[in-house]
C-alpha cells in the first residue's frame, strides 16, 4: 500500500540512528531531518541523540540572569537580542520578564 509520502516512520527512525545530534542528522540527510519535523515524527526520532544548549550558552538560567540585569523588555531585546529570542521560541519569556515593569502606551 502506498501513502504517497516519501518516507515512512521506520525509515525516519532507521535514519535518525545513524546520528548522535540533530545537528549531525540535519548536515547528513537534511532530506529526511526535513520530512520528519514537518510529520511531527522530529522528537521521537532524536530521543537518542544528546542534547545540545543552542549556541552553547542560552539555558532557561541563564536566560533568567540575563533579563534581569534590565528593568524593561524592550531594554533586554535590544541588548541581548539571541536571549530574547531564544526565550520568545521556547515560551520562557514570561520567566524571563517577571521582575520588568510592565509599561502601557
Amino acid at each position: 500500500m502506498q501513502s504517497g509520502l516519501a518516507f515512512d516512520e521506520d525509515t525516519i527512525l532507521e535514519e535518525a540512528k545513524k546520528y548522535k545530534t540533530r545537528a549531525e542528522w540535519m548536515k547528513g540527510s537534511s532530506k529526511t531531518y526535513r520530512f520528519a519535523l514537518a510529520h511531527g515524527l522530529a522528537d521521537i526520532a532524536t530521543k537518542h541523540m544528546t542534547f545540545v544548549t543552542e549556541h552553547g550558552k542560552w539555558t532557561k538560567e541563564n536566560i533568567i540572569q540575563s533579563a534581569k540585569q534590565y528593568i524593561r523588555q524592550a531594554e533586554w531585546r535590544a541588548n541581548e537580542s539571541s536571549a530574547y529570542a531564544i526565550a520568545h521560541r521556547k515560551g520562557w519569556l514570561a520567566a524571563a520578564t517577571a521582575h520588568m515593569t510592565k509599561r502601557r502606551r
